[in-house]
């Protein structure tokens, strides 16, 4: 389902971002984009939690054009998508596969370190199950 919620609606768990660090110029350049005009994809929550599985970049793109007060238009709101994260899947690891795959992709040392985490919180997970989250190779 994809609707527009608030910007305070989203929910940060920094527990499940798998990202160690966030970019500034990107949130910039998507901000000067979306200044324009320009539509971005939907940012992607966790059903019923509102955590915010994918799309940081955006979400404080659209809070910077929000705040600026020169900008015409309503930023106050942001399309988003609701996702069920798979029944035995890590909400982080589930969130990493959504980063690795489009936009400003999550960098290899963030994606080793999600799989480092997952494989140690969930022995019986397979390496391979964990690469095929995260489209990599083993």
């Amino acid at each position: 389902m994809r609707k527009a919620i608030p910007l305070d609606a989203v929910v940060f768990n920094a527990a499940i971002y798998p990202r160690s660090t966030q970019n500034a110029q990107t949130v910039a350049r998507y901000a000067e984009a979306m200044a324009s005009g320009q539509v971005f994809p939907p940012i992607v929550l966790e059903q019923d939690t509102n955590w915010l599985l994918d799309g940081w970049h955006r979400w404080q793109a659209r809070r910077k054009c929000a705040a600026e007060p020169s900008l015409t238009g309503d930023f106050s709101s942001i399309a988003c998508d609701w996702h069920v994260v798979p029944a035995g899947l890590p909400a982080k690891l589930y969130a990493a596969s959504l980063s690795a795959r489009h936009g400003d992709r999550i960098d290899r040392d963030d994606l080793k370190s999600v799989a480092r985490e997952t494989i140690e919180a969930n022995p019986s997970f397979s390496m391979q199950t964990v690469a095929q989250s995260l489209g990599v190779h083993r």
